[in-house]
Formats: C-alpha cells, sequence, structure tokens
C-alpha cells in the first residue's frame, strides 16, 4: 500500500512539474481607445494541454498531438474570434512550444513555453 502511494505522488509531482507558463503579452486592438489586453498562457508538457488566457479568461484551450508539430485551435473572447497557431520544436518533450494568437484575424501575441 505505502508504494502504491509513493509511485502516485511521484507521478503527480512529475504532472505538475511539467506544467509551465508563459509570459504575460499584451494587445491592443487598432483603433482601440480602451485598456490593452493581457495575453499569457500554460502548456502541460506531461498531457500536451494547452490554455491561452486574455485578461485572464480562458479564451482558447487544447491539445498538441504527440506526433505532430503543429496545430490550431479557436475559441472565443468577449465575442471576439480567437485562435492560437502553434509549433512544437524538438519533438513529444520538447525544446519548447510556440504559439501565435490571433484575434479577429489580427496577430496579438507570441507566447513561448
Amino acid at each position: 500500500m505505502l508504494k502504491r502511494l509513493y509511485f502516485l505522488l511521484t507521478i503527480a509531482s512529475l504532472l505538475i512539474a511539467a506544467c509551465s507558463s508563459g509570459p504575460a503579452r499584451t494587445y491592443a486592438k487598432g483603433n482601440h481607445k480602451g485598456s490593452v489586453w493581457n495575453v499569457d498562457g500554460d502548456f502541460n508538457e506531461g498531457s500536451n494541454s494547452l490554455k491561452i488566457y486574455i485578461n485572464g479568461y480562458k479564451a482558447i484551450s487544447g491539445r498538441l498531438s504527440f506526433f505532430g508539430d503543429t496545430a490550431i485551435m479557436n475559441g472565443e473572447y468577449q465575442g471576439e474570434e480567437a485562435s492560437a497557431h502553434c509549433r512544437r520544436r524538438g519533438g513529444t518533450y520538447s525544446d519548447y512550444v510556440r504559439c501565435t494568437v490571433f484575434v479577429n484575424g489580427q496577430k496579438a501575441a507570441t507566447i513561448q513555453w
């Protein structure tokens, strides 16, 4: 029983350690007179799951394939169409993952983990 608990704790700690956050970027729409938007994200290398946040709201989420190196994910923020074009460099346990985030077809930010 103790071995199982140790095993589960080890796996849980590895999954938590594999999760990383990208630095926040700011974005202001063209002719936008309001405040800028903060764009950031999280990538969990253990599960290949990705989340992109705009002003703290999860606007885009999805997974990268374990076998492919590119993905396009779609979502929305306050009625605006959002998408992320992501690319992995270096294989499944990659050197990095880079996503270019678009809002209504306009480049908003590039995030790298």
